[in-house]
């Protein structure tokens, strides 16, 4: 799960407001009281002169980090009544859009303060940020990378450019950028989450196990970081350590569907099969069109002999995913095979693994298997035993021994015209 540094706050130029208004306080050293924190300041600012427009920014900008959005919507707003092309209170609006998830709004306020001031690199991050996650991965890409034009050194939008290069599996690039941003920014925490789920990616697991635990030092109340810990725990096989990763990640974020996912995986595997299937209904209650959770869900409810619950949820993630390979075996194979006529459908098997096999050049024997078992539960007995014969000798090829008895098997059924049954158990 790749993570990208949280939004900045403040314009270009806070630093010389600040810088004047250390000068300042020398002047007024008596009213201290007043002056406590950078709030203080600017509310003082803004009672004494209420159309300061840089007040209003600064304080709907200090609003953002407080997470107050709608008076700082209201701050900026009023900034942009008496100054209009402010470019810096169009970016915190659009910060503020897109911390409510509403992207395109987000996004057209980053144009417009790109419009005003085509040089302000942070904006250019953002704006990709928020494509990126609208899957605009080229358009992302292009942002990030004026970012860094106009900055190099800009560690942020290196990060950012490595999460847009690894989700289109360009690793070694992705890496690239990832080590940089940590090079300009050593304790940067959503660069090292980041390298963890690159290391992950490839394998690297000690490494990567190693970066995730460095992110969590930096932010303990890092979710993302406790999600991918919680998958490197569970690539190593140990389960127990990435349900505790896992949980933490729900306790700081009750809403973590993919978290529910994981854990759902996990007591699949343990044959835990109700409570997999309460995080699996948890998971789709919050992302409810994810093919993999309905697929993954399928397999539990046909673990426990509700094969009508697991046609229902493999027809789902087949509509949501026309292509979805585990999804399109899976319901074949039941429609192919299962001993209930009235859920049988050879034809429709049919159909659907043979587009998995044209996929995979009809060299996959499993998907080969499957389909012989389609054209025998249609009648097409000399098309079974003939691919069912193909999987055979792909299987003596490629050594994958443990699949050859039971293809056998049901190839001397298809060759005396009988389809193959699977018995539920």
């Amino acid at each position: 799960s790749f993570t990208r540094l949280g939004f900045s706050k403040r314009f270009p130029g806070y630093a010389v407001y600040v810088m004047i208004l250390g000068v300042l306080w020398l002047l007024v050293w008596s009213r201290g009281a007043v002056y406590k924190n950078s709030e203080t300041i600017w509310r003082d600012t803004l009672s004494k002169n209420p159309t300061s427009w840089i007040a209003l920014t600064n304080i709907g900008a200090l609003l953002i980090e407080r997470d107050d959005l709608d008076e700082a919507y209201a701050f900026n707003s009023e900034a942009l009544k008496h100054k209009p092309d402010f470019e810096e209170a169009y970016y915190n609006l659009g910060i503020i859009f897109d911390r409510r998830h509403m992207l395109d709004k987000a996004i057209e306020y980053y144009s417009e303060a790109l419009r005003l001031n085509p040089g302000f690199f942070k904006v250019y991050n953002s704006l990709a940020a928020a494509l990126e996650r609208q899957g605009k991965y080229y358009e992302a890409l292009r942002n990030y990378s004026e970012a860094l034009r106009i900055n190099p050194n800009f560690a942020e939008a290196h990060n950012g450019l490595a999460i847009v290069l690894a989700r289109s599996g360009k690793f070694d690039e992705a890496l690239m950028h990832n080590t940089e941003a940590l090079r300009l920014k050593p304790d940067f925490a959503q660069a090292h989450n980041n390298m963890g789920a690159l290391l992950l990616e490839q394998g690297k697991l000690d490494e990567a196990l190693v970066h995730c635990t460095e992110a969590l030092h930096l932010k303990p109340d890092f979710v993302e970081a406790y999600y991918n810990r919680g998958k490197i725990h569970e690539h190593r096989g140990e389960f127990e350590d990435a349900l505790r990763n896992y949980n933490e990640a729900l306790r700081l974020k009750m809403d973590f569907a993919e978290a529910y996912f994981s854990i759902g995986n996990i007591l699949g595997y343990q044959k835990r099969l109700d409570e997999a299937i309460s995080h699996y209904a948890k998971a789709l209650s919050l992302m409810p069109e994810n093919p993999d959770t309905h697929n993954n869900m399928a397999r539990i409810f046909y673990q426990k002999g509700n094969i009508v619950k697991s046609i229902e949820h493999f027809r789902e993630a087949v509509r949501l995913n026309p292509e979805h390979p585990d999804a399109l075996n899976n319901l074949a194979w039941i429609l192919a095979t299962n001993e209930n006529p009235e859920l049988r459908d050879g034809l429709e098997a049919v159909r659907l693994v043979r587009k998995l096999c044209e996929l995979t050049d009809y060299n996959n024997p499993l998907l080969l298997d499957t389909l012989a078992a389609a054209f025998a539960e249609a009648g097409n007995f000399k098309e079974a035993v003939k691919t069912a014969k193909s999987a055979l000798n792909i299987i003596e090829i490629s050594g994958q021994q443990g699949l050859f008895e039971p293809i056998e098997k049901r190839l001397r059924l298809y060759e005396n015209k009988r389809p193959y049954r699977e018995t539920q158990k």
